[in-house]
């Protein structure tokens, strides 16, 4: 038994490996607060987007919800008005920042893979400093689907083509396999 291990509350389980999933364990509870939250403020008629059903179509669009959060609480502010700035951060980004790069990613589309429809556009890392990259899916005339797991918006750009998959569950594992969390694993 290491030193690490011999101080542990847990026994078998470093203090880092215990923080680790404490960080899980919390990042999932917030993920359900936040729903609930989102449920409520639907329910009051509070809401611009019905946000549940876009968190269970766009995973990533909760993580970049949780790291507003961790931007943005303070022991001082009262935990559901915090969620609410976050909620309300969300649908400005959804409404202002999502169109735009739609608009911009079709545009590109139609002029030079016109052969491609676009499906799904997910932010490409959660980092803010990376709030201009995103991945494409999109599905080919021929019945094929591809994923460009680098659009730069600042630039308008495509890249890192993975082409000739089967199927859209196809796109969301190329998707998720290449998507930034933070976690260092």
């Amino acid at each position: 038994m290491d030193h690490n291990e011999k101080n542990s509350i847990v026994p078998g389980l470093t203090p880092m490996e215990i923080e680790k999933i404490y960080r899980m364990q919390y990042k999932i509870h917030w993920g359900e607060d936040f729903v609930d939250r989102c449920n409520d403020r639907r329910m009051e008629g509070q809401c611009r987007y019905d946000l549940p059903d876009i968190l269970a179509e766009d995973k990533d669009l909760l993580n970049t919800a949780y790291e507003l959060y961790c931007r943005s609480k303070d022991s001082n502010i009262a935990y559901n008005l915090t969620l609410d700035a976050v909620i309300d951060g969300i649908e400005k980004w959804i409404a202002n920042d999502m169109s735009d790069v739609l608009e911009q990613v079709e545009r590109y589309f139609a002029e030079n893979l016109p052969k491609y429809k676009v499906l799904k556009i997910r932010r490409q890392s959660y980092h803010p400093e990376d709030d201009y990259l995103y991945m494409v899916s999109a599905k080919k005339d021929d019945g094929t689907y591809a994923v460009w797991t680098c659009w730069n918006q600042s630039i308008k750009s495509l890249n890192c083509g993975h082409y000739d998959l089967s199927s859209e569950e196809d796109c969301e594992k190329v998707m998720d396999g290449s998507y930034f969390s933070g976690d260092l694993e």
